[in-house]
């Protein structure tokens, strides 16, 4: 999650990258509260940024559970960056996604939607996203100037 490095493609995964309020949102809401860990409080303003993932679960080590349904253990993170290259903000998440064998299939066409939220300070910014599978260790990453909309990683 360094800002500059390449891109990991070990994970495929599409992020659309949008500041609230955009109309692509069509009306979606901010959670309530700070999204991120600022290392130093964020200088203002600052705008929330929600980033809707769609991840490949080809590369994905599914686990079988007994239900029969899949499950994708995963990790997910954003990393803001100044032009100097300073971490100034980080969100991160374990997830357990359980999958019917509908939703599966439905994966399989559209990806595995996932939402994450960050605050990005006025200036000059960059966005760093990651999807780990914990399951098999494969990483995938994309960095991206923020507000530049829709992004993929591949």
């Amino acid at each position: 999650m360094l800002n500059g490095l390449p891109p990991l493609s070990q994970v495929i995964f599409e992020a659309r990258v949008l500041p609230v309020g955009d109309p692509a949102l069509r009306g979606a809401a901010a959670a309530a509260g700070p999204a991120g860990k600022p290392d130093q409080p964020l200088k203002a303003p600052v705008t929330r940024y929600m980033v809707d993932y769609s991840i490949d679960p080809h590369h994905l080590a599914l686990k079988e559970l007994p239900d029969g349904r899949r499950q994708a253990e995963l990790e997910i993170a954003q990393a803001v960056y100044d032009p100097d290259g300073t971490r100034v903000n980080y969100s991160d998440a374990g997830l357990e996604v359980n999958l019917t064998a509908q939703q599966l299939a439905r994966a399989m066409q559209l990806g595995i939607p996932i939402h994450q939220e960050v605050d990005v300070p006025a200036g000059q910014v960059s966005l760093r996203m990651g999807v780990r599978d914990a399951a098999s260790g494969r990483i995938g990453t994309l960095e991206v100037a923020a507000g530049t909309g829709n992004q993929a990683a591949r």
